[in-house]
């Protein structure tokens, strides 16, 4: 391989890199606030707020892979609806975020940006 175009590829993927983990970290709006109590064998963190619903804002930035589900679905506050029957461009319509089988080492991963501001517990 060229060593200049080598080098002028990892340029490129590093730039996107810091451009998508810099354009991330910019959050604007105050963290919301929600009593902190406990409600039977439900530990207290499930009564912080939401920090990546789409109502709040959130946005995925990257997805390693979204083959099957979108990525987006994490942020969904909707109840889980399972229909048999229901397909879209992707395939089945799946409720959270589904990629295909791996057949290499690693994971797949993905990186959003928070509609609030707040620390990430549980």
């Amino acid at each position: 391989l060229d060593p200049a175009a080598t080098l002028l590829q990892t340029s490129l993927v590093v730039s996107l890199w810091l451009f998508l983990v810099l354009s991330c970290l910019q959050v604007s709006k105050p963290m919301a606030a929600r009593p902190l109590q406990q409600t039977g064998d439900v530990p207290n963190w499930t009564n912080l707020p939401v920090l990546n619903s789409l109502r709040a804002g959130t946005q995925i930035c990257f997805a390693t892979d979204e083959w099957f589900a979108v990525a987006d679905n994490l942020n969904k506050e909707e109840p889980i609806e399972f229909d048999e029957n229901a397909f879209d461009e992707h395939g089945k319509v799946m409720d959270g975020w589904e990629t295909r089988r791996k057949r290499t080492a690693g994971h797949d991963w993905c990186l959003m940006k928070l509609g609030l501001a707040g620390v990430i517990k549980g």
